[in-house]
């Protein structure tokens, strides 16, 4: 049995005050392995077929699939869904119909014989190239999953599995990848040309271990956070270094970035008779605090979608007895005006606010010192709200035509 032994760590707590809450949502004491979000809806793929989320009705729908553990989904629209298994006679099958019926949609992927279908991930602007990973393979499909052709390996290998593949937010051409080897070696992953060309990376030279989840700066794709075995592992330097920033006993399957704030990561794991947990941190992995769901032992997260929100962050985890949502309300963003880089607060921006986005943009300080994007953003530049990536050179712009020329006649709104 791997991993008998688990190295215990104590978790640093931050000084920043943590309001959160914990929710059972449904559907059942069912297994989630699978969580995706589509144009603000929940969908669920679980030990006994798919389901959809109401947020407005509270409940959940069955989309079909009864008695199929369901361990992947893609999204296509709310009428078309591809759902992946780990085990059967078929590895995906495709629905058109919102659910109402499923066929086979094997096609070439997994070649002559069965291949699980471990994770999707679409290519972002696309609406029909799509990767899925197997135990040893990741392939990509041109035409949303009518052929497939590997990109990674071939169908046969000895392997653990490849677990996830991720996209850098600001070059869509930078993706990320990993798993596990036959020998138990972490397995991670880079391409730099969309995903037709891979590099293995040196993560983790302890032995037995596996690559999770990948949460990636977004403000600078050089920087990411890897969820492992009892570990986070982060790269200033686009991996070619890592150092360990969290070290717990939970197998740690996913990890998620905020938007908003460069900052803060949420991340969650299982393990055993442990109980459903939460680790944040808000200044990048320097320090963590850690928060439980109350009588949740033999339970742990195996999937985790992210809403980021102005104040509030939602945050919905498929475990292995449903969904849970949780809550957190970071401390650090939005507390004054568009203009407070630094987010001192304040009625007025300042020179400091100046200084705080050219040492994000160009002396590469980490971790950022831009807390909140949405104050960082001067010139409103990001596109709708709440995502707001677009840190310029424009926006240092805009606050010293503010701060020296323009005046407060430039009418810098409050944040938002």
């Amino acid at each position: 049995m791997k991993k008998l032994i688990f190295i215990l760590a104590a978790v640093s707590m931050t000084a920043v005050a943590v309001q959160a809450q914990w929710r059972y949502l449904g559907p059942g004491d069912l297994r989630v392995q699978a969580l995706k979000s589509h144009d603000s809806i929940l969908y669920a793929g679980t030990s006994n077929g798919v389901y959809r989320f109401s947020a407005d009705a509270g409940a959940w729908t069955p989309l079909g699939l009864e008695g199929r553990d369901v361990i992947s989904l893609h999204i296509f629209d709310a009428d078309t869904m591809l759902a992946g298994f780990e085990s059967g006679d078929q590895s995906i099958y495709r629905t058109t119909n919102a659910g109402a019926s499923w066929e086979p949609f094997q096609n070439d992927y997994g070649g002559d014989e069965f291949h699980p279908a471990f994770e999707f991930a679409g290519v972002p602007g696309s609406k029909y190239e799509l990767f899925a990973t197997g135990i040893s393979v990741i392939a990509k499909s041109d035409d949303a999953g009518l052929h497939w052709r590997p990109v990674w390996l071939d169908w046969n290998w000895m392997a653990m599995g490849m677990y996830f593949v991720v996209f850098d937010p600001l070059d869509p051409s930078v993706v990320w990848a990993g798993g596990e080897a036959a020998i138990f070696a972490p397995w991670l992953l880079k391409s730099i040309d969309g995903g037709e060309n891979w590099d293995m990376l040196d993560i983790y030279g302890g032995g037995d271990n596996r690559c999770h989840d990948i949460a990636i700066h977004p403000l600078s794709g050089d920087t990411a956070w890897v969820s492992m075995e009892g570990l986070v592992r982060k790269t200033i330097d686009g991996g070619m270094t890592w150092q360990t920033v969290l070290e717990n006993n939970y197998y740690l399957y996913e990890i998620e970035a905020d938007p908003l704030r460069p900052n803060t990561l949420y991340c969650s794991g299982a393990q055993g008779m442990l109980q459903l947990p939460m680790f944040i941190t808000y200044d990048g992995g320097v320090s963590w605090d850690t928060l439980y769901a109350p009588d949740l032992a033999y339970n742990g997260c195996l999937a985790m979608v992210l809403q980021a929100g102005d104040t509030v962050n939602t945050l919905f985890l498929g475990t292995h007895h449903g969904v849970y949502e949780f809550t957190d309300s970071p401390s650090e963003c939005c507390q004054g005006r568009v203009g407070d880089a630094n987010s001192v607060g304040g009625d007025e921006p300042t020179v400091g606010d100046v200084n705080t986005i050219v040492e994000a943009l160009f002396l590469l300080v980490s971790p950022t010192p831009l807390t909140c994007l949405a104050e960082a953003d001067v010139n409103q530049s990001g596109g709708a709200h709440p995502v707001f990536t677009d840190i310029s050179i424009g926006d240092i712009s805009v606050l010293i035509d503010y701060l020296f020329i323009t005046g407060p006649s430039l009418g810098l709104p409050d944040c938002l």
